[in-house]
């Protein structure tokens, strides 16, 4: 049913109307906003060059060149290479594909856990909700206690 069509039904008032009005879509929001393309923009380069690794990486990242340690950001390694001759450059291109991994899996685990715990929770409500709500609060308050004790560990 239309706008009109409802605007014409008995006992029904324009304002109640208001939330069928046409809302832009998530998509045409995003691309007014500058701050959301430019991070689209990082997460869809990261994804294509972790995909392109193998196409895109000058040296192999595991094979050692021991004439070549430690040697300084030139030409023909961009950012140096390590104390094995291995170009640093080509090791952080393939490492982009475990960053990637490990952020969608933790992240993936987390959506599961999160759901899962937010249904029994809303379900069952009442001891249940309390207890997975205190357990919440602890979980995100456990950071912030060890920055406070002093437990930053080194580095």
């Amino acid at each position: 049913m239309t706008q009109a069509e409802l605007i014409l039904q008995p006992g029904v008032r324009p304002e109640d109307t208001a939330s069928l009005r046409k809302q832009p879509s998530l998509i045409s929001r995003l691309a007014r906003s500058r701050s959301a393309l430019i991070g689209a923009f990082v997460v869809l380069l990261l994804i294509g060059v972790a995909a392109s690794a193998s196409i895109i990486t000058p040296y192999s990242p595991i094979d050692q060149h021991f004439v070549l340690q430690l040697q300084p950001p030139s030409l023909a390694h961009p950012l140096g290479t390590d104390e094995f001759g291995r170009d640093i450059l080509s090791r952080v291109i393939f490492g982009s594909r475990w960053a990637l991994l490990v952020g969608l899996l933790a992240d993936g685990i987390a959506l599961v856990l999160g759901v899962l715990l937010g249904l029994l929770s809303g379900f069952y409500g009442g001891w249940v909700d309390g207890v997975i709500g205190w357990f919440t609060d602890v979980t995100l308050a456990f950071p912030y206690l060890l920055d406070r004790r002093g437990w930053k560990g080194k580095g």
